[in-house]
């Protein structure tokens, strides 16, 4: 049942990532450990992958929990074909562990899996600060929403006239390189006088600054449902992925999981509204 997720993961070396197998780190043994350079950071994710015959209890989950903190991860991963106890579910909701339950449909492209262990820079809680900080006027979080104040809401002040996306095109090098798993705010500072125009109602907003929260994640957090057009892909290669925790299903393929955030998932660009608990 593994073998293509055994093939996909061997493939993420290619993509940069240092993969090792029935790795022990600090005395705890994983089943395999990724490690992705990204800018000064080095962000590590520990899997188990168990064929159990009945469904995996709170206590093997809990295992994985003192394991992944103990080395110090970034992310924990069980994969498993049996499913899980609703304890195991509730435990691993406390400890931000994933869990899935993988039932085999058809072959699958082994960069569906590759995409899902990888991390990507996301960027979001967009605000725009007045009132010397103690206001914030908040972007909605809404793809096509934050797509359309991102490219057509302007800021317009002394010495300044663009819009939020070339500001962001402009610091994104620098959240890239200096992202870690820890959420970090980043500030840009406007002159005074500087106002936001709301893109289609022309209201102007007397602003500060413009802030936004950056971190490292995995393309894992950022498939939705929303957006993926499951029934088109019977057709193709599909792997099932069961999200244990959330209960819901996601048809999951490589060309399809970058749609379904509306952008190509590449280093060094920032993805916003994932489907993250």
């Amino acid at each position: 049942m593994f073998e293509r997720i055994v093939a996909a993961i061997h493939m993420a070396e290619q993509k940069g990532a240092t993969v090792r197998w029935n790795e022990t780190i600090n005395g705890r043994q994983f089943d395999v450990t990724v490690r992705f350079k990204h800018g000064l950071y080095e962000y590590l994710t520990v899997i188990e992958c168990k064929d159990y015959a009945n469904p995996v209890s709170a206590e093997k989950v809990d295992a994985l929990v003192t394991k992944f903190r103990d080395v110090g991860a970034d992310k924990a991963i069980m994969i498993v074909s049996s499913g899980f106890q609703s304890g195991a579910i509730e435990v691993a909701k406390r400890h931000h562990i994933q869990l899935f339950s993988l039932r085999k449909l058809s072959e699958t492209e082994e960069n569906s899996i590759v995409d899902a262990l990888l991390p990507v820079l996301w960027v979001h809680r967009f605000r725009f600060e007045f009132d010397g900080g103690k206001q914030e006027l908040a972007i909605p979080e809404e793809p096509g929403v934050l797509r359309l104040f991102l490219r057509n809401g302007r800021i317009v002040g002394p010495g300044i006239d663009t819009v939020p996306e070339k500001i962001l095109d402009g610091i994104t090098d620098e959240m890239d390189r200096l992202a870690s798993a820890e959420p970090k705010r980043y500030v840009v500072q406007f002159p005074k006088g500087t106002v936001a125009i709301h893109p289609n109602l022309g209201t102007r907003y007397p602003v500060a600054s413009f802030s936004m929260i950056y971190q490292l994640i995995t393309a894992s957090d950022l498939v939705t449902t929303t957006g993926l057009g499951v029934d088109r892909y019977f057709d193709g290669s599909v792997m099932q992925l069961q999200d244990e925790i959330t209960n819901k299903t996601v048809l999951v393929d490589s060309s399809e999981l970058r749609l379904g955030v509306d952008t190509v998932l590449r280093p060094g660009k920032y993805y916003c509204n994932p489907h993250l608990k």
